[in-house]
């Protein structure tokens, strides 16, 4: 029989590191001060069930409900210390709880057969000071990160610890306490390990899938750049086509002038004239803004629009000074935007009602751009994500997501609604 003594020290020691590991882990909701003193009522509380459950007959008697009430008072403090209402508290509660029982079993373990209570208990701190450490050395930075995007895999990291507690504790006392048998000693210490092995590595893995996501938006942000670049080239190089076919041609025309001029042929010269005017005024070279990358962009949709028969309107005042706004991010939001637009205005029947409007403008010292189009059928949005949901297909519809990331990161406001039948999506962006 393990004594009261020890069992109760060992359980406020842990209790102490368990409070540790969620202040250094959650993401907080008050200050440093409030944080630490609400901890200090949870272990207080925690100490008064402690107290009754090893010194009073009531409290044997009511192991469970003592135990149920206890981590129920944890868990209620992680929510309180958490920023978060979700599973991605839930996760650190309950990481907290699996976190100190390699330094409660194995201080229990020593206590029993070396019948020592001070070095039972210093070997359960240095187990508790060793491992909060080490996890926090390997996945403080990354967990944090990760705890500022909800996924559902916070659900599924949720159910893998409580399977490891069920685990430790059926092998604990089944089928013989390992305290009284030490057969399963070996089990539980390997089960142990590979616990907080799978949480390192589950947090990791979560890190790194964040990261290559990352390399893919900014590859696509230095596809769009290209393709912007390519369009405005594109539209520089016919442009400068253009006038150097005008100019050859100025040549033979000026020599079949001067002729006429010679003959006394005015009205021949003059029927000349109107048609090199009409040359000089035909397809100019149609400038939306002063940034080449968005200007080949917008010039790329135009053309398109004009190919599936959709109006398209732009007023566009965008500076050449973008301040603090990445000219990469920016096109890539615009380049979503516009052909999400002009697939849906696409689908539209009726093609007098086909149409697509951008407009962007600054405004004390913010960038408004905003994005109008006709669109088909109805519009579903998704439970999730609150977003419009895409008709292409599973592999479709990461446009809004990439604008609403980009919205997030850059704390600019996005909205988007349906008024009078058309889809609008504005952004207001912090120059």
């Amino acid at each position: 029989m393990v004594s009261p003594e020890f069992m109760f020290l060992q359980y406020r020691i842990s209790m102490s590191y368990l409070l540790a590991f969620q202040l250094l882990f959650l993401s907080p909701r008050y200050t440093k001060r409030k944080s630490f003193c609400i901890a200090a009522c949870c272990f207080l509380l925690t100490g008064i069930l402690d107290y009754l459950f090893f010194f009073t007959r009531k409290g044997v008697e009511n192991q469970h409900l003592m135990t149920a009430v206890q981590f129920l008072i944890v868990q209620a403090a992680a929510f309180i210390l958490c920023c978060y209402r979700d599973f991605r508290t839930l996760f650190v509660g309950i990481s907290s709880s699996t976190y100190v029982l390699p330094g409660n079993i194995i201080s229990t373990g020593l206590f029993i057969y070396k019948g020592s209570i001070g070095i039972a208990l210093l070997v359960q701190i240095m187990i508790h000071a060793a491992l909060l450490a080490g996890i926090a050395f390997l996945m403080h930075g990354n967990q944090i990160d990760e705890m500022e995007e909800y996924t559902r895999l916070w659900r599924t990291l949720c159910l893998i610890q409580v399977l490891f507690y069920a685990v430790i504790y059926v092998t604990i006392f089944w089928p013989s306490d390992i305290y009284l048998v030490k057969s399963n000693w070996i089990a539980v210490i390997l089960i142990l390990i590979l616990m907080e092995m799978t949480n390192v590595l589950m947090i990791k893995l979560i890190s790194q899938q964040h990261v290559e996501a990352e390399l893919v938006r900014n590859n696509q942000f230095l596809e769009t750049y290209a393709e912007g670049l390519r369009r405005e080239a594109a539209i520089m190089r016919r442009e400068e086509e253009r006038m150097k076919i005008f100019r050859h041609d100025s040549r033979h025309v000026c020599q079949t002038m001067y002729t006429y001029l010679e003959n006394g042929e005015i009205e021949q010269v003059l029927k000349i004239l109107k048609e090199m005017n009409v040359k000089l005024q035909a397809a100019p070279l149609k400038k939306y803004c002063e940034n080449i990358v968005i200007n080949g962009i917008v010039a790329g949709c135009m053309q398109r629009a004009e190919k599936e028969n959709i109006k398209f309107i732009s007023k566009i005042d965008m500076p050449k000074e973008m301040g603090m706004i990445n000219e990469f991010e920016l096109a890539t939001v615009i380049s979503n935007l516009l052909n999400n637009a002009l697939y849906a205005a696409a689908k539209v029947e009726d093609l007098e009602e086909r149409k697509v409007k951008i407009q962007m403008f600054p405004v004390k010292g913010q960038l408004i751009l905003g994005i109008t189009n006709t669109f088909a059928g109805t519009c579903r949005f998704s439970k999730e994500t609150g977003l419009p949901i895409s008709d292409k297909g599973k592999n479709h519809g990461y446009g809004l997501r990439s604008v609403k990331a980009y919205a997030e990161k850059n704390h600019a406001i996005f909205q988007y609604s349906i008024e009078s039948g058309c889809f609008c999506v504005r952004l207001l962006i912090d120059m």
